[in-house]
């Protein structure tokens, strides 16, 4: 019984051991389940091999703009963050991609903002009038006619007329860049930072971004000269940036902007007004300490003494929101 137990003992512990193991292994094994394949998007094969979150909810959200649209905007190109539906061809849209919006989005993402989006945006790019306001239409009930374009914070969409030119593409962009990074900008300021760089140039790297003076200038200059200029007190207390004088209103916050610019000062006043504690002077004060002076009084005789030192061209006009 004992050279029994000897020889049988080992085989039989061995066997238990063995089946234990084996029967855990095959368990972990068989609970992994890979994700099932992401729905295919007409006119687009993305690249979906990272598996980010990101990436999903871009094609689901991708799937849901592609039915809403039908057959008006056959391209979808999604490029996360973007998802993007238009009725220019796939090739065209792709091109505008790489060669526009992308390069764009990271300059701006470098210039002045940190946080990126962690939530598709959507870009519905019109390559007429008509379309634009069809769908402005069915989308939000709203017909744009004073307006080549808008970014709809709660959607996180951006609607486009592209015959109006890729300022209104970069004004858009910017808008929607910010309300992720900087929600709570003052809508001046957000709208001013949106109207400079509808007129743009790039670093030769092609890393950085600034805006360059454009028609709406004129309008400040003008407004100088015929004594109706605001002060900027007054300017940054307006509840309402529409109205009558939305035009100057445009004009001005974006001159504003190409000012603090033109002292190195525009990415470092956008950080401030991030970064801060809760502004309740809609930006003045920070505006005063970076400019170094006591007075918003100070602030106006800096800044219209930069505009009389300007010459400005008056290039086409394009409307933005």
């Amino acid at each position: 019984m004992r050279h029994l137990l000897l020889i049988v003992g080992p085989v039989v512990l061995v066997a238990c051991c063995y089946t234990v193991t084996y029967s855990r292994t095959h368990d972990r094994v068989t609970r992994r389940v890979d994700p099932e394949p992401l729905p295919s998007v007409a006119n687009d094969s993305p690249d979906t091999s990272s598996g980010q979150p990101l990436d999903q909810k871009c094609h689901s959200v991708s799937v849901q703009i592609a039915n809403r649209v039908g057959t008006v905007a056959t391209t979808t190109l999604v490029r996360a963050p973007f998802v993007i539906q238009s009725d220019l061809p796939a090739t065209e849209l792709a091109k505008l991609h790489a060669e526009s919006i992308q390069p764009l989005a990271e300059a701006l993402w470098r210039t002045y903002f940190d946080r990126q989006p962690e939530e598709p945006l959507v870009l519905l790019l019109c390559s007429n009038e008509s379309l634009y306001r069809d769908l402005a239409q069915q989308f939000d009930g709203y017909d744009p006619i004073a307006y080549d374009g808008y970014f709809q914070r709660g959607e996180r969409r951006l609607m486009l007329n592209l015959a109006s030119g890729e300022g209104t593409l970069a004004h858009e962009l910017c808008h929607a860049l910010a309300a992720v990074d900087a929600p709570h900008l003052p809508e001046w300021f957000d709208e001013g930072l949106a109207a400079l760089h509808e007129q743009i140039r790039f670093s030769d790297d092609r890393l950085l971004v600034w805006g360059e003076p454009n028609w709406r200038c004129r309008i400040v200059q003008n407004a100088l000269a015929a004594g109706s200029l605001p002060r900027i007190a007054d300017f940054v207390s307006r509840e309402s940036f529409r109205g009558d004088d939305e035009g100057l209103n445009y004009a001005f916050a974006r001159s504003l902007c190409l000012f603090l610019q033109e002292r190195g000062l525009l990415a470092h006043y956008v950080r401030k007004l991030r970064c801060g504690p809760p502004d309740t002077s809609r930006g003045l004060v920070p505006l005063q300490r970076l400019l170094g002076v006591a007075t918003p009084a100070a602030v106006d005789t800096a800044f219209q003494n930069w505009l009389l030192l300007r010459q400005e061209t008056t290039p086409g006009t394009a409307s933005q929101r």
